[in-house]
């Protein structure tokens, strides 16, 4: 399990789980008794003791931690029954509505960026597609000039503990990135700044020779890159305000309405399935709606074209004699 993925799961139980359900003996807690944690979670859950509760995603991720839970006792023969699959309704969210940028959007923001923090994670979440901490991870050796490409093979992960090195999300995620010439060229102007901070600071200076990195050469949290975006997006007053994530959700919905096949967009963003990437993140805008209903009113006319061939008579009848006319 990759150490963010433990922290959540570990935090869900010592804050949730354990106080709720702790004193009580795993073979007496029935599925009624989790549906009832569940809907009090999402009523009055919030440890903030703020008005509302959970959301229905947090529940479903108590949900599955204890379905897996109740499992291992099963496997292990110490339950007969797990509880948790017998719960008739588990938490179900709704999917949020993703805000996403059109190409236009996308390259007017990594203008107004140039010269801040964020302006290279756009560059290549927007242009590139690249998850948060796969721009952290990157360094110079995995840019490959020559091919105008980067190698995708790390991904830094941030818990309490501090920042961790790891494989990427999954095996998918090891990539090569073709970028477009105006991502390189980014890249090209980054990597000349670092050479003048490494002659001004000596050769300690971003000792690890991330592509991203703060200002004092130290490496860039993923978190510090969301927060600084959505602090940028807000004071630069764009809309709509998307957080930092979705540019890759804009990069790949612009990557399948300029034509790019679906397995295409699902090796570019590192995906295990197409399915990922078709239901998550290829999104309908605006203008590819308007595209899609004039193909339709096209098909209409074509369709309401061959009714009324259908209709005519197949000989035509003149109406001054009633004769008909060969």
């Amino acid at each position: 399990m990759r150490p963010k993925t433990y922290e959540r799961y570990k935090q869900l139980v010592d804050d949730h789980i354990k106080p709720a359900l702790g004193d009580r003996r795993a073979a007496e807690i029935t599925p009624a008794d989790l549906s009832a944690f569940y809907a009090d979670k999402q009523a009055s859950g919030r440890l903030d003791k703020r008005d509302g509760g959970l959301s229905a995603q947090t529940c479903l991720h108590m949900h599955r931690v204890l379905h897996r839970a109740f499992q291992w006792a099963v496997y292990g023969d110490l339950m007969d029954r797990n509880p948790a699959a017998r719960v008739r309704k588990p938490p179900s969210p709704r999917r949020p509505k993703r805000e996403t940028w059109n190409d236009t959007q996308i390259a007017e923001a990594i203008d107004l960026s140039r010269g801040t923090m964020v302006h290279i994670p756009a560059v290549l979440a927007g242009w590139g597609g690249l998850r948060r901490g796969e721009i952290c991870g990157l360094t110079w050796d995995d840019v490959l000039w020559d091919a105008n490409t980067v190698v995708v093979s790390t991904s830094v992960e941030q818990t309490k503990d501090g920042l961790h090195d790891l494989p990427t999300k999954t095996r998918s995620g090891d990539r090569v990135v073709i970028l477009p010439r105006q991502a390189i060229d980014e890249l090209r102007e980054q990597a000349t700044k670092h050479d003048e901070m490494r002659l001004a600071h000596g050769p300690r200076w971003n000792a690890r020779d991330r592509i991203v990195c703060r200002s004092d050469g130290s490496p860039m949290p993923p978190n510090a890159v969301s927060n600084r975006w959505s602090e940028w997006v807000a004071r630069k007053k764009l809309e709509p305000q998307i957080r930092f994530h979705d540019l890759r959700h804009s990069h790949a919905t612009a990557l399948y309405h300029a034509g790019a096949r679906t397995r295409t967009v699902t090796d570019r963003l590192g995906h295990s399935t197409p399915a990922i990437t078709q239901d998550l993140y290829l999104h309908s805008t605006e203008a590819t709606d308007l595209v899609a209903v004039t193909a339709l009113e096209e098909r209409i006319e074509v369709a309401q074209l061959s009714q009324m061939i259908r209709r005519s008579p197949s000989e035509p009848v003149t109406a001054q004699s009633g004769n008909t006319c060969k």
